[in-house]
């Protein structure tokens, strides 16, 4: 609308004034507000690493990498995410654990789990500390179940290495299958689960 054409016209005219960086800013947040996601995102990021001295430039880095998330640009998000701890990772570690810790979300998207597990290894030696212990059992726990998937040779049945395998019922000694008293013929098979070895030599990132 015009309070975009307005501050599109202040950034075209005072590239070098602190009116810049305000309509920088202003433009992100109304292109967010009328779901221009991936113009608000540009323009947050910009506004985030041309002023990372002003209070606000964290929020705006951290809009960004939410946006680019939404529109499904992991690599945009990834980098910017990168930039964003580059920038504030010293004087935010809290925030910036959070940040690294929120990327296992993309590699997830992607199926990459060699990728998960190697960049939550990471976290784990990086951020142990600073992204407190909520976030430090997740990784532990996620590492384990992509571990554990990884070792099984077969896709698993409710987190267990098993397959479904077909088993013909077995009647008592001397006897047929009965029901109601009467001899069945063709009884039905069950499914029960039959366990599959896993691969102990299984390699994983790391």
């Amino acid at each position: 609308g015009q309070a975009l054409q307005a501050y599109k016209q202040l950034r075209a005219r005072f590239a070098t004034s602190a009116m810049f960086g305000l309509a920088t800013v202003r433009s992100g947040g109304l292109y967010a507000r009328v779901g221009m996601f991936a113009e608000a995102a540009a323009l947050l990021r910009e506004y985030g690493l041309r002023y990372a001295g002003e209070a606000d430039a964290a929020d705006a880095m951290n809009d960004a990498v939410y946006y680019f998330r939404v529109l499904g640009l992991g690599d945009e998000a990834i980098d910017t995410t990168q930039k964003f701890i580059a920038t504030f990772g010293k004087k935010q570690p809290a925030r910036a654990a959070e940040a690294f810790f929120n990327l296992d979300a993309i590699y997830a998207a992607r199926g990459d789990d060699d990728m998960r597990i190697k960049h939550l290894r990471q976290y784990i030696g990086s951020y142990a500390k600073a992204g407190g212990p909520d976030n430090l059992l997740v990784a532990y726990a996620t590492i384990a179940d992509l571990v554990w998937k990884s070792s099984c040779p077969v896709k698993l049945v409710d987190g267990t290495c098993a397959k479904r395998g077909a088993v013909m019922p077995v009647a008592k000694r001397g006897a047929v299958a009965t029901r109601c008293g009467q001899a069945v013929a063709g009884a039905a098979p069950r499914w029960p689960l039959v366990a599959v070895p896993s691969m102990p030599d299984v390699v994983v990132a790391r």
